[in-house]
């Protein structure tokens, strides 16, 4: 069946629409269309003039039918192009002859005398052509196009309106005519928030939110959508509408100024993206960057501000709901203008979103946001065929392809950000001339004349396709050219008067060769993008089955920002397909490396990489002639351009056993200046690679950063089975040893209340094994084991599903464990559960949950349920039983062990008097064995200990309890030196506190606590040199003679090797050097980022109630203090970071 063009179907749609006009005219009562539109005239007025006229329009009218089914008929035989288009014209002409009898009534309505005002009547006959058609046309809409006239509903496009209101006269009744007014399009796009407005009152007191929810009632009921209405009973009554995601009502009318609530019926996990089929062609799809909990208020009031509050606490992101026209099924596009498979405007996807965008505001409460409106015509394509063209043109045209590709955009935004339509789009014409021209073995394949639009003007390019064949080798050189850039300079100052011409070369899109002498094989192609400034490439060659060598490079010319700059990144690999022995059977299965010059390494990317499996387009790519676009486009994202940074990478690939059961590809990353990474894929294939029972396969990156003092490593299982049963998970280990020490390890992931630190890479997921995992069934368990510097952690579970038509059976068993072991503690909590559904309806469950700890005393507790239908029974239990025992080690003398710390040697250091450059160099000491320091008159001396946290209360150390004091404080007793600084250190503070469990899985892994001070001369802060008055006279002395001296030859370089030499010596080292460098580079020093204190603030507002303390520990101990002293003040205040307290 031929596709209709726009011809077609609007004679099709009016041929329908004014068909039914042959039956009301042709009736008994001919005229009560009239009365109808808001005008009756007596029987004994109406002219034989006017009857005529109507019997004229029935009988054209009644011509319709016959026609549109013969056109149809057309359409069903596959008739198209210009034929399907003559087949069209007697609708056509019987249709332009019905609207042509519209004015015709008209004017005989207008002859008669029926005593009414002049103006009155005269208005009636004006409207009436359009009120006729108006009412055929929105009658046939809204009958055969719901979803069409549900959108122009919504619009205002479509709609009804009250004529001749309150009119007592018999001529002119009061009666609702409906009417379709495409003009309102452009006001929406134009200024939406002007035809809301006009529409709704929208941004005024008299906002008719009822009216709003009723065309939105009819647009969704349109879509197929289940939708229900209803009346909120108020006071005051409120219409509303509930649908499948969230219900719609006015705003209460107290609200200034009225909107729109909306109350998320369900939440939106982040990165939902859903796609629901409805009428016809329509996709309506809904998606969300960022989580939206059930229950979300969302609040919407002019001009389009949006205030989003969740049930509890925050929420930031975008959401987005809209609707989709696709091709119908067995067509690739949407015809929009002219004839299918000829000329024609049409595109792959017309869409329409209302999107919303919104931030968390914390003075608020609640998150603050705007709405715009968004459409996209994706894939647009104008075609001209010639097919049709006489003889004379359709000779010499054959072969011509005219075609021009858009994509094209529009927008409009609202709310705090400012208000405005923007377009967005890109274009150019096209013609395509096959040419096939032969020229011994070049042959150039087509001709391509291009017209296209830029900010600079108008390039006009002749471009070409070119194929080489020389013997074996083969290229392909894609669209190479010329190009003239006509421009309109302002002031009309161009080098042909107004009109500037340049020409420039253009470059090829892309360059392929393919290679065959039977020894070596392979190919490769060279991708050109001129516009981002960015050359890729890849080649592939199998020398003798022997050797298989692969390279893939990406050089751009731009930087991020766009501005001029040059980085390069390449990749070459060499596999041996053999393996070459290396002895106790390994192998080698290829080497290969990695250089990046103005590159760096994206570690969290990196890390992302290894859980999607991007990780092998680093490790010895396969295919990447054809894997190309998605390899460059990892490594784009794993290795980003940054100017003055290096990258170099070998590459190894080892094998063992005969064929190879096991291998291993790993690549040490070098990044100059920077850290190291190591990645790699591991392959396990037993008993045969062919036929293995078990194969496991792990992806894996690890990394040392040297600048933050850490090293972390991340590996996952993918596509690994032993026998049926499948296995995935994760792990990590991290291990910082800077100003945030941290040891975390986990394989499989975290206890469920366990809340980790910041981690380097993305949290690891469980260790999974799959016995079945079909849609009808699931049998899966999973386990995880973690370890950080305060807790043992480690748990399982076992879960079931079974599908069989309408019935369900779920059902999960499994356990978590925390275990502290001075004094020794544990909680095991075990849960499990079994429910049989029908037809989602629960018939019935069992719900079990234990926990047992211990040892002194044992506690065991428990609950349990059993439901069936609606029938509920459950239990309980708590029981207690043994006695405490003291399970704690000796009590500890504290202070001996500080005073042992204090007299370490290690534990004293002497710095130099701060601020000061030392331009002398001091001799060695002698070694007179012993552990003496030497001291600057004016230095510093710095003791530090890392025994026990200082100036804080404690109540053990490690596992034993402090006996002799609980808080420690150093002081000094003298005069020659005083107390300066305190010095900090990491302490784990659960080795020093009673914590529970919920404070050993929250609180930092280490705190900085004091741990010393610097002790600096009496009175070293308050002296300064003894000041000297000098009166400076300066003379100035011109001499002027004839002499000059000789010029050596190479002297104009000498200043340059020498700033070049004197870069590398000691002296440009010195702080003396360094400060004339820093007065010359004033922006040199980067950001530098302070720890977070702590405060102790009311938790009504979070405003703070006290200094600033340096740890959690410190705060927390002043905040036990307060409550102990005033206890009405527990619960009203609590210790929060410095940066989530309220500012004022």
């Amino acid at each position: 069946m031929a596709e209709p063009g726009t011809l077609e179907r609007l004679a099709l749609m009016l041929g329908s629409a004014l068909a039914d006009l042959g039956d009301e005219f042709g009736g008994d009562d001919p005229l009560a269309v009239l009365t109808d539109l808001g005008l009756w005239i007596p029987p004994d007025l109406v002219s034989p003039a006017l009857r005529s006229a109507v019997g004229s329009c029935a009988a054209s009218a009644q011509e319709l039918p016959d026609l549109v089914g013969e056109l149809l008929e057309a359409i069903e035989a596959d008739v198209g192009g210009l034929e399907l288009a003559a087949k069209s014209a007697p609708l056509v002409v019987e249709l332009v002859g019905v609207i042509r009898s519209f004015d015709t009534i008209a004017r005989e309505v207008g002859s008669i005398n029926l005593g009414v005002l002049p103006g009155a009547l005269e208005q009636f006959v004006s409207e009436l052509p359009k009120r006729l058609l108006d009412r055929v046309v929105a009658r046939y809409l809204t009958d055969n196009q719901p979803i069409v006239s549900g959108v122009l509903t919504a619009l205002g496009v479509l709609g009804t309106t009250v004529v001749n209101p309150a009119s007592t006269d018999p001529v002119l009744p009061e009666t609702t005519v409906r009417f379709v007014d495409f003009a309102r399009i452009g006001e929406f796009f134009s200024s939406p928030e002007t035809a809301f407005s006009s529409l709704f009152g929208w941004g005024t007191p008299a906002f008719d939110g009822a009216l709003l929810i009723d065309l939105l009632y009819e647009l969704l009921t349109s879509l197929g959508l289940p939708v229900a209405s209803g009346i909120d009973p108020g006071p005051p009554e409120r219409p509303f509408i509930e649908f499948f995601l969230a219900a719609l009502i006015p705003t209460d009318p107290t609200v200034t100024p009225p909107g729109l609530d909306l109350i998320a019926k369900f939440g939106l996990a982040d990165g939902t993206d859903l796609v629901v089929p409805v009428s016809g062609d329509f996709l309506l799809g809904f998606s969300a960057a960022g989580a939206v909990a059930a229950s979300t208020g969302i609040r919407l009031q002019p001009p389009a501000n949006l205030s989003v509050i969740p049930p509890e606490g925050t929420v930031q992101g975008t959401l987005k709901a809209g609707l989709d026209k696709m091709p119908a099924p067995g067509r690739e596009a949407v015809i929009l203008l002219g004839v299918a498979g000829a000329t024609e405007l049409s595109a792959k996807r017309i869409g329409i979103r209302l999107t919303t965008s919104f931030a968390w505001d914390a003075d608020a409460g609640r998150a603050n946001g705007d709405v715009g409106i968004e459409g996209a015509i994706e894939g647009g394509e104008l075609s001209i065929s010639l097919a049709d063209a006489d003889g004379f043109i359709g000779s010499v045209m054959a072969g011509f392809e005219l075609r021009a590709r858009f994509d094209l955009g529009f927008g409009w935004r609202a709310g705090s950000a400012g208000s405005g339509v923007y377009f967005t789009g890109s274009g150019g014409l096209d013609v395509q001339i096959p040419a096939h021209i032969q020229l011994g073995p070049i042959e150039i394949k087509n001709l391509t004349f291009r017209v296209g639009i830029e900010t600079a003007g108008f390039p006009v390019g002749l471009m070409a396709t070119i194929k080489a064949a020389l013997g074996p080798l083969q290229a392909v050189v894609e669209s190479i050219g010329v190009e003239a850039v006509l421009g309109l300079p302002p002031g009309g100052e161009g080098n042909l008067g107004p009109i500037d011409l340049g020409f420039r070369f253009k470059p090829p899109n892309g360059i392929g060769l393919s290679l065959d002498v039977g020894v070596v094989k392979g190919g490769g192609y060279l991708f050109i993008d001129t516009e981002k400034g960015e050359y890729a490439g890849a080649l592939e060659l199998v020398i003798a089955e022997f050797l298989a060598v692969a390279a893939i490079g990406l050089i751009t010319t731009r930087n991020p920002d766009g501005s001029p700059g040059f980085s390069m990144l390449i990749i070459i690999t060499a596999q041996f397909p053999g393996g070459i022995q290396l002895g106790y059977g390994f192998t080698l299965l290829g080497v290969g490396g990695l250089l990046g010059i103005n590159r760096t390494m994206n570690l969290q990317a990196l890390m992302e990489g290894v859980r999607t499996g991007a990780v092998e387009s680093v490790m010895f790519p396969r295919d990447v002639v054809a894997n190309a676009p998605r390899i460059l486009s990892d490594l784009r994202a794993f290795f980003p351009a940054k100017q003055n940074t290096f990258l170099i990478g070998p590459m190894i690939k080892i094998g063992w056993g005969s064929p190879t059961l096991i291998s291993a590809s790993v690549g040490v990353i070098i990044e100059i200046p920077g850290n190291v990474a190591i990645v790699g894929v591991l392959k396990v294939a037993l008993p045969t690679p062919d036929e293995p029972l078990v194969q496991l396969q792990v992806n894996f990156a690890g990394t040392v950063e040297f600048d933050r003092k850490r090293l972390y490593f991340f590996a996952s299982l993918f596509d690994s089975r032993i026998l049926f049963l499948t296995i995935a998970g994760e792990m990590g280990l991290l291990v910082a040893w800077g100003d945030q020490p941290e040891f975390v390890v986990s394989v499989g992931g975290f206890h469920p209340s366990f809340d980790p630190p910041p981690l380097p890479f993305p949290s690891p997921q469980r260790i999974t094994i799959s016995i079945l995992d079909e849609d009808w069934g699931r049998i899966r368990i999973t386990n995880y084991f973690a370890i950080t510097s305060n807790t043992a952690q480690f748990g399982a579970a076992a879960e079931l599903y079974f599908r069989f038509s309408g019935i369900s059976i779920e059902g999960h068993i499994g356990f978590d464990a925390l275990f502290r072991f001075s004094p020794f503690y544990f909680v095991v909590e075990i849960s499990a559960s079994v429910s049989l559904k029908v037809f989602g309806l629960g018939v019935f469950s069992i719900h079990l949950h234990f926990a047992l700890e211990g040892t002194s005393p044992w506690r065991a507790r428990g609950e349990g349920s059993i439901s069936f239908f609606f029938f509920d029974v459950s239990a309980d239990f708590d029981e207690t039983w043994g006695e405490p025992k003291h399970t704690e080690l000796d009590p500890v003398n504290v202070l001996p062990l500080l005073r042992t710390e204090l007299e370490k040697a290690e534990s004293w250091r002497a710095f130099p008097p701060p601020g000061t450059s030392l331009l002398v160099s001091l001799r060695s000491l002698p070694d007179s064995g012993s552990a003496a320091l030497a001291l600057h008159p004016v230095g510093v001396l710095e003791v530090r200990q890392r025994a026990v946290p200082l100036d804080i209360g404690i109540a053990k150390v490690g596992s034993n309890r402090a006996s002799d004091a609980t808080r420690f404080t150093l002081t000094v007793q003298g005069t020659a030196l005083r107390a300066g600084n305190d010095v900090t250190e990491p302490f784990a503070m659960a080795q020093f506190l009673e914590l529970d469990d919920a404070a050993k899985l929250s609180r930092p892994s280490f705190e900085r606590q004091h741990a010393g001070m610097e002790l600096v001369p009496t009175g070293a802060g308050a002296q300064s040199a003894r000041m000297a008055r000098r009166v400076v006279r300066f003379e100035e002395v011109t001499i002027d003679d004839q002499f000059r001296r000789r010029q050596r030859r190479f002297r104009p370089i000498a200043g340059g090797l020498f700033a070049h030499f004197v870069a590398g010596a000691s002296i440009a080292g010195s702080p003396v050097s360094a400060a004339v460098a820093q007065l010359l580079n004033p922006h040199h020093d980067a950001v530098a980022v302070t720890d977070a204190g702590f405060v102790v603030a009311s938790t009504a507002d979070n405003r703070a109630t006290t200094q600033v303390f340096g740890s959690e520990a410190a705060a927390r101990e002043w905040l036990d203090g307060v409550v102990a002293g005033d206890p009405s003040r527990a619960g009203t205040v609590h210790v929060i970071p410095t940066y989530e307290a309220a500012t004022a």
